[in-house]
């Protein structure tokens, strides 16, 4: 009966474990999501030609045309991979805590 006790309480602890590591990610994606925005390549095309657009058409501007090109891309591209680490991360915990509550 000892055994089968202490197996028991084996179940609820990793249980609870289990649902507060997926809950910790959860907050942690969230906070990620909030501060990067979710993944969008329509939002990051839009941004990339209405920043383009700002500058002049003159034969000038053509340098300073693929400098922003350039910053607008390194700019999407660290946010991008932010909001898919955060988009991960959500998505793992939220399959901890459904595993934990269903199997176990």
């Amino acid at each position: 009966m000892n055994e089968l006790l202490s197996f028991y309480y084996e179940i609820i602890y990793t249980k609870a474990c289990l649902s507060s590591v997926g809950l910790s990610l959860d907050i942690i994606g969230a906070i990620i999501l909030f501060f990067s925005g979710v993944p969008s390549r329509y939002i990051d095309q839009r941004y990339q030609r209405s920043k383009v657009d700002m500058i002049g058409d003159d034969e000038s501007d053509i340098v300073s045309r693929d400098i922003v090109r350039r910053h607008v891309k390194n700019y999407n591209s660290k946010y991008v991979i932010w909001s898919k680490i955060g988009l991960a991360l959500l998505i793992i915990g939220f399959a901890l805590q459904l595993f934990s509550n269903l199997y176990l």
